[in-house]
């Protein structure tokens, strides 16, 4: 049987890979990936070719300290160049990278580790579901069902919706041997 590979990236640029070479322990590459900030020296080779950092989804401030969540922002080779805008000929919308030019990712991570080596993936920066002019944190809504006893696995996702923009969906699940009381 092969080993697990852990793989956190979109479409927009390649991010973070949890290896057997350069995480070795089966239960830290399913929960954190490598911090290529970090003094590890890391032997993916998409290690070498990425950037990476945190910096404070608020202020944008650098975010170096462990425990503390931050905003993804990627650099490198794999990253693209910006979104198309809607009128042909017009310049690429680059509003998702910084001013320095690293690509904001919008998904949250802290700092975590013994040595600060790995990221640990927290949220996302702005996961919102707006129904009827409400916004509604999925990422709250989960915490307080998942923190309900009989409750195994939870998600809250938006959906589209006619009438109010967006609407909300619930997937949980809970034990065989849990029964519902009316």
């Amino acid at each position: 049987m092969g080993a697990i590979i852990n793989f956190f990236g979109s479409n927009e640029g390649i991010a973070l890979v949890s290896d057997p070479h350069d995480v070795p322990d089966p239960d830290h590459r399913a929960t954190y990936f490598p911090y290529y900030a970090s003094k590890v020296r890391w032997n993916n080779p998409v290690a070498a070719r990425t950037a990476v950092k945190l910096a404070d989804p608020t202020t944008g401030a650098a975010v170096t300290v462990a425990g503390q969540p931050g905003e993804l922002l990627i650099a490198g080779p794999s990253v693209f160049a910006g979104y198309l805008n809607a009128k042909p000929g017009t310049e690429l919308d680059r509003s998702c990278f910084d001013a320095d030019g690293w690509f904001r990712t919008g998904d949250v991570f802290e700092i975590a580790g013994e040595s600060d080596e790995f990221l640990r993936y927290v949220d996302r920066a702005k996961d919102l579901v707006i129904r009827g002019g409400m916004n509604i944190s999925p990422a709250e809504v989960e915490g307080l069902i998942a923190a309900h006893p009989a409750v195994t696995e939870v998600a809250v996702v938006g959906v589209p919706d006619p009438v109010l923009v967006s609407g909300s969906a619930l997937s949980s699940s809970c034990p065989p041997s849990f029964r519902w009381h009316r």
